[in-house]
């Protein structure tokens, strides 16, 4: 299956991603800040990227010009 990265900043939320996908497969990662994701990004390799548009410390634009400068 693949392996996912949830970009969530609200507790409940960052915590249910893993249950649900986890529970058909997937390997779940889940970085509460921005720059925790782009570090993720970095050493895990995810496979496909949920991100929630309203983080507190940085734009969703400029996670996603981050994550696609990564290659």
């Amino acid at each position: 299956m693949a392996k996912i990265l949830v970009i969530e900043d609200h507790g409940s939320l960052g915590s249910l991603y893993p249950r649900v996908l986890g529970s058909i497969g997937h390997d779940v990662i889940v970085a509460p800040t921005g720059l925790a994701a782009i570090a993720a990004s970095e050493t895990q390799n995810p496979d496909m990227v949920i991100l929630d548009i309203m983080l507190l410390e940085m734009k969703a634009t400029e996670v996603v010009d981050q994550l696609t400068s990564l290659g």
